[in-house]
């Protein structure tokens, strides 16, 4: 039996096979379920579900459908429940451990939690999610990144967006085992996602932004209370100023602001508090 994770956007997705003992256990948990579609996946970044599917005409594997996904929320009532599917895709990634790295695990089983949680208290109370929205926008501190030289030439843009010290020039992706292979919006933006960052704000966190200098670099900046945007290009000092030497503030932002050879404008994402990456 075929599984596939569906979980990147510019990559190939990890994909591997059961042998006979786990096509068996499959068969135990989902034999007589009400069991998902593929085309029932989420269309969003990140961890999507996991599509399973037969690859030889054995019996066992004709007791299950063709094709169908765990991890996406059902309203049958004889679906798998919230924990069921939570157990299901804990189980079809301990069966990936040459295919699937500990810190894509870890962010599949994150957003699964998180996804399952928003959907149950939706369909319950047709309120807001559990985590509301919490900006947490610190003063603009420029000394920190810049009073020590060996700081300031460590640290890099991605270091000053997710305001996480790490002195290795922190890359996108690096952290959770995937760092970007390209230099688009697209790449860049997986990678960051892969590492923790959201495209949506639910929680505590700093706002930031992502531009790209096609084929040539990246650049990020965040937002502060004071009311402008800092950020760090490289190993030079942090600055709250574009190319022209203009406060990034008020109707001037990273979308409009003068950022030389970064002419591709990636959006706007939010950075959890407390976000390691490497």
């Amino acid at each position: 039996m075929r599984v596939e994770l569906e979980v990147f956007s510019g990559r190939t997705n990890p994909v591997w096979h059961l042998d006979d003992s786990q096509v068996r256990e499959a068969l135990d948990r989902f034999s007589g379920r009400s069991l998902a579609e593929p085309a029932d996946l989420p269309d969003q970044l990140g961890f999507r579900g996991i599509v399973l599917s037969a690859d030889t005409d054995d019996p066992t594997e004709s007791r299950l459908p063709q094709r169908f996904a765990i991890g996406v929320s059902q309203e049958s009532s004889d679906a798998l429940t919230a924990d069921e599917s939570v157990e299901a895709v804990s189980w079809l990634l301990e069966t990936s451990r040459h295919h699937v790295d500990d810190q894509i695990r870890e962010h599949v089983m994150r957003a699964l939690r998180g996804n399952l949680e928003s959907r149950s208290i939706e369909a319950k109370a047709d309120i807001q999610p559990a985590a509301p929205c919490q900006p947490f926008h610190t003063p603009f501190n420029p000394g920190f990144w810049n009073n020590d030289a060996t700081v300031r030439t460590t640290n890099n843009c991605y270091n000053y967006a997710v305001n996480r010290r790490t002195n290795t020039f922190a890359q996108p992706g690096r952290q959770c085992g995937h760092q970007y292979t390209s230099l688009t919006c697209a790449a860049v933006r997986a990678a960051a996602l892969c590492d923790g960052v959201r495209p949506s704000c639910d929680g505590q966190q700093r706002l930031v932004a992502l531009v790209v200098w096609p084929g040539g670099d990246y650049h990020w900046y965040r937002y502060h209370s004071d009311g402008f945007w800092g950020h760090k290009p490289g190993q030079t000092p942090a600055r709250n100023t574009d190319n022209s030497g203009r406060v990034i503030g008020g109707s001037l932002n990273p979308a409009n602001c003068n950022r030389g050879p970064y002419t591709q404008f990636c959006g706007y994402f939010w950075v959890p508090v407390g976000l390691v990456i490497r």
